[in-house]
């Protein structure tokens, strides 16, 4: 996590926060025991755990209007709450 010298500290560690409590409650070991055809799907492929939407969400929910907008896993960008 990168933030600029004018973002507030104590949002940066909320982020990080958010996002390392994300990664806690992932299984690993649950990936062996998928059915293989799961890996065809574009989604499950490219985010198997829903961490992106989550990651977005804390993003937007921390960033002020002049830190921009994160992008979406279909590219487009997504809007600030």
């Amino acid at each position: 996590v990168v933030a600029s010298d004018d973002f507030p500290m104590g949002d940066a560690f909320k982020f990080l926060d958010e996002i390392l409590d994300l990664y806690e409650g992932i299984d690993i070991g649950a990936l062996d025991k998928a059915d293989a055809s799961l890996w065809n799907e574009p989604r499950f492929r490219d985010d198997a755990f829903g961490v992106r939407d989550l990651a977005v969400g804390a993003w937007k929910k921390l960033s002020r209007p002049e830190d921009g907008f994160c992008t979406d896993y279909m590219g487009a960008e997504a809007e600030r709450v």
